[in-house]
């Protein structure tokens, strides 16, 4: 069972890479089981002027591993994804072959 990154919940989940976390991040997207259970934790600890989404974000745009989400989080995202789609991004250059290195030295000296 894994854990959703949104919400916590215990779950079978589906992962999405952080690149699409991030643009619907920037798009506007806000997990409401995220933010709710935020908010909920800091006025616990007395934080009233805690900004649950900004934090939120913030830690989107900082990370850079895949995200794990619950099949609700997961159709919230993809509804919001569906209706602010990723713009497609140039694809990048090949890299140059890399010649292999031979080994100069044996075990015990030069050759």
């Amino acid at each position: 069972m894994a854990i959703c990154d949104f919400c916590n919940d215990e779950c079978v989940g589906t992962r999405y890479p952080a690149e699409a976390v991030k643009a619907a991040a920037a798009s506007g997207f806000r997990p409401t089981g995220a933010i709710a259970s935020g908010n909920a934790v800091a006025q616990r600890l007395g934080l009233s002027d805690f900004n649950m989404a900004d934090q939120w974000v913030a830690q989107v745009m900082a990370d850079s591993s895949d995200w794990a989400l619950c099949p609700s989080c997961a159709d919230s995202l993809e509804a919001h994804l569906a209706s602010n789609p990723i713009p497609a991004r140039a694809p990048r250059p090949p890299l140059p072959p890399v010649a292999p290195r031979r080994r100069r030295w044996r075990l015990f000296g030069p050759r």
